[in-house]
């Protein structure tokens, strides 16, 4: 049976807390709607200094990483929890 997973969770739960909406972290990155929804849908990849712009946006520790930005955009990605076991 297939599942959908929503991707970045952790980012768009912390987005909304944070009041933070879609078009100002797409200013912040100097990057379109589109291509940050297709990076928040885990169609294309964040680059790493998008990842820790982010990180820095939302006041997340640097150190939290791979929490927030877990391989493919989910947790319950097998290989990410074989990594984390």
């Amino acid at each position: 049976m297939y599942q959908m997973y929503a991707t970045h969770t952790k980012i768009r739960s912390r987005m909304v807390e944070m009041g933070v909406d879609r078009s100002w972290m797409c200013k912040k990155l100097d990057m379109s709607p589109s291509t940050f929804s297709a990076k928040m849908n885990a169609k294309s990849d964040f680059s790493l200094r998008e990842a820790y712009t982010i990180l820095d946006i939302l006041h997340i520790p640097r150190n939290q990483i791979y929490v927030y930005f877990p391989l493919n955009g989910k947790a319950d990605d097998p290989i990410w929890e074989e990594a984390t076991a």
